[in-house]
């Protein structure tokens, strides 16, 4: 089992129903998957093989969820990158972990283009929106690729992300976690949340590359709605909360870490993870 595998039945299971979320803009399980197949192929497409490692450097968006999981499909390893951490550290990371392609948000552009010429192994540049010349449009990748499903054979102890760990002093180091312990986790969390159904809804107010990640695929199989905030704003958030009837919500920042049940009519508990509170 991989967690490509999973996305896929997932897809199939709850194909019309709503997937992710971002103001506006609403994709259905068939419309994400169909998604992860165009970039899995497409990456592969570009020559990567099984086991090469992408970097990934973004705010909150609707793209993130296709990005973790064509990387998981195309048997690649992702690796991503903290905003807060400095340019000296990204660079670090991305030649530590010999990244030969790298997704980019539109708010890190200049940001990865003055380093680039630091970063040893990248082969290939991403970009969403306002594309450099040379660097790769991301939804010109996807236009032009298959939609079928890649036949790359990926098992549990299979990489299938990096992820930088130091505390408050330390140097990061990397952590390999396999396609298992992420399915693991996953089950975890099932466990943790008692029983998400397909009419939940969880609001990703955490970097959904760092800290909210972990949370996207217990509601993915479960067929639950990602609803999407660019930024942690208090009154968009609680618009949200109400016009998406969010029943659950990952905030981090000062003074809490953790994914909450909200306590308003759409869910009937408040609950810090680890805790019975």
């Amino acid at each position: 089992m991989n967690v490509g595998y999973l996305v896929s039945r997932a897809a199939r299971q709850y194909a019309n129903n709503v997937c992710v979320v971002e103001g506006d803009k609403r994709l259905t399980f068939r419309e994400v998957d169909e998604r992860c197949n165009r970039l899995a192929n497409a990456l592969l497409g570009l020559g990567l093989n099984k086991g090469d490692r992408i970097a990934i450097l973004t705010g909150n968006n609707w793209r993130c969820l296709e990005v973790d999981y064509a990387i998981a499909k195309a048997g690649l390893i992702r690796v991503p990158l903290n905003p807060r951490m400095s340019a000296k550290d990204h660079v670090m990371m991305v030649n530590e972990t010999e990244v030969r392609a790298f997704f980019i948000g539109p708010d890190y552009v200049e940001h990865v283009s003055e380093m680039a010429p630091e970063l040893a192994t990248v082969q290939h540049f991403i970009v969403t929106e306002g594309v450099p010349p040379g660097w790769i449009d991301y939804e010109g990748l996807l236009a032009n690729s298959s939609v079928i499903e890649p036949l790359v054979d990926v098992n549990e102890d299979d990489g299938y992300t990096f992820s930088y760990t130091s505390g408050t002093t330390g140097r990061p180091r990397a952590v390999l976690h396999h396609h298992g312990s992420w399915i693991a986790s996953a089950i975890y969390h099932l466990a943790e949340f008692d029983n998400i159904r397909e009419s939940d809804a969880i609001m990703h107010a955490g970097p959904m590359t760092h800290i909210s990640s972990p949370y996207l695929l217990p509601f993915f199989v479960r067929g639950g709605r990602q609803v999407v905030l660019k930024k942690l704003d208090p009154l968009i958030a609680l618009e949200t909360i109400q016009k998406e009837k969010i029943g659950y919500t990952q905030i981090n920042g000062k003074g809490h870490n953790g994914t909450t049940k909200t306590n308003s009519q759409y869910g009937n508990r408040f609950k810090k993870e680890g805790t019975n509170k």
